[in-house]
């Protein structure tokens, strides 16, 4: 026997089905709510895992310089010009790392 066929034989029962049926429809927009915003930082987690990066800046010198020759505008090739020496003089104010050569 179905909900409604419940409810047609008594008004308390037609009360009690559409009370039941409110608090389904609560607890699955409070559901949907949830799912949603788990998705979202899931989402922003995983973007920001796949955007870090440990590469030491100074390992290569040379992609700067590439990047500048190959940029598109004149603009674009004076910003990384000016970035790529401002790398290369702060690569070499650093300290080589010292080698265990025993």
């Amino acid at each position: 026997m179905n909900l409604e066929a419940c409810a047609s034989k008594d008004g308390y029962n037609a009360a009690r089905v559409e009370k039941l049926q409110e608090s389904v429809s609560v607890s699955q927009q409070q559901s949907m709510k949830i799912l949603s915003l788990l998705a979202i930082v899931s989402l922003v987690a995983a973007l920001a895992w796949l955007t870090m990066t440990d590469e030491d800046p100074c390992a290569n010198p040379q992609s700067d310089i590439s990047a500048s020759v190959l940029a598109d505008s004149e603009g674009d090739q004076d910003g990384l010009i000016s970035r790529a020496i401002i790398m290369k003089a702060n690569c070499e104010k650093q300290p080589a790392p010292e080698t265990d050569s025993e």
